[in-house]
């Protein structure tokens, strides 16, 4: 936006966020301003915005993406997409937050799967969670690597895919 020069054009605070830095270190206060009036953007969510994601496996890397309108606007879809070169089983475990629908769905990819989807419907999101998954060479075995929750987050009407690119 421009404003002509010599413009004495004043800014209000319109937010204040606050972040914890979980490794014990400390908090970041941030003060959002902007023109009387304005709202704040939403802060920054893996489910909303994407992003590149690190697991507690230094060698995976992840990219989010979500896909705005490729579901229908009562439901949040979830994939999970890899390379042709990655070939260990990975999953991505979505479960129900909603008691009275209870369950959890694996997506996987595996040899010559590369691409899976599932989805949940707006009523399962709140305290629903996921959590991604892989085959460790020695022991055989499904590993934990990542896990999040408050689904409700997502953007009703979105695909959320996690293309696992490196491990």
């Amino acid at each position: 936006m421009r404003y002509a020069k010599g413009s004495t054009r004043s800014l209000h605070k319109i937010a204040t966020t606050q972040t914890w830095r979980r490794n014990g270190g400390f908090v970041v206060r941030v003060n959002v301003f902007g023109p009387e009036g304005s709202t704040p953007h939403a802060p920054y969510d893996l489910l909303r915005d994407g992003g590149l994601l690190f697991t507690n496996e230094p060698q995976d890397r992840i990219f989010v993406h979500v896909e705005p309108g490729s579901s229908g606007s009562n439901a949040v879809e979830f994939a999970l997409e890899t390379p042709n070169q990655i070939t260990w089983r990975k999953e991505l475990v979505i479960t129900s937050g909603n008691p009275a629908d209870a369950g959890s769905w694996t997506v996987y990819t595996q040899d010559d799967r590369h691409q899976d989807v599932t989805g949940l419907w707006l009523e399962q999101l709140p305290g629903g969670s996921l959590v991604l998954r892989r085959r460790n060479p020695w022991p055989q075995e499904m590993t934990d690597v990542f896990q999040l929750a408050h689904l409700e987050r997502a953007t009703p009407g979105t695909r959320i895919v996690f293309r696992w690119y490196q491990d």
